[in-house]
């Protein structure tokens, strides 16, 4: 009879009631002032160049700067699927993640390899496919591409305009975006 039955209870330090302490989460783990800025300044878009563009309106306004913005989350996860490359993510969250597709389903997977073709070309006959390119890279996580920086905070210039203006000639190109569908009516 002296066996206790159950769960033990754990052990730590425990309040005036005789709930567990929550852990402290420490100081490493904690957002540094220059990502509190960042977050504050772009919200959640913070860590992504094309992100950054959009929240300070270089996208354009409304709908049309969310449809390139969503167009471009399309390219990048297909393109990341079909192509490889890996996604950010942050250093600290130590989940397994994969790009890889378990289970052939030519139902979805082929319309999805076209489209992503397809979008690949388009873009390419855009001339802009540099300047698109560094705004979804993992290279600007952070910061830059230089130009977009230059128009984030100033000074500005034509030259980093044009640039812009040529990645979004390239974004609107891709297939399924409201200007491309525009334009094919």
């Amino acid at each position: 009879m002296g066996k206790r039955r159950g769960r033990p209870s754990k052990s730590g330090r425990r309040t005036a009631s005789g709930r567990l302490v929550r852990a402290e989460t420490p100081e490493s783990a904690k957002p540094s002032e220059w990502v509190k800025a960042r977050f504050e300044r772009f919200g959640s878009h913070y860590c992504w160049a094309l992100g950054r563009a959009y929240a300070s309106g270089l996208l354009g306004e409304g709908n049309e700067a969310k449809d390139r913005l969503d167009s471009a989350g399309k390219f990048v996860t297909l393109y990341q699927r079909y192509y490889g490359g890996s996604a950010y993510s942050c250093p600290l969250d130590q989940t397994p993640r994969s790009s890889y597709v378990s289970d052939y389903d030519p139902e979805r997977q082929e319309p999805e390899r076209e489209w992503i073709r397809a979008a690949l070309r388009a873009v390419e006959a855009s001339g802009g496919m540099p300047f698109f390119e560094q705004l979804i890279t993992r290279l600007h996580i952070d910061a830059g591409p230089a130009w977009l920086d230059r128009l984030l905070d100033g000074p500005r210039h034509s030259a980093d305009k044009m640039v812009l203006d040529a990645a979004l000639k390239a974004l609107d190109a891709i297939p399924g975006s409201a200007k491309t569908q525009r334009r094919a009516a």
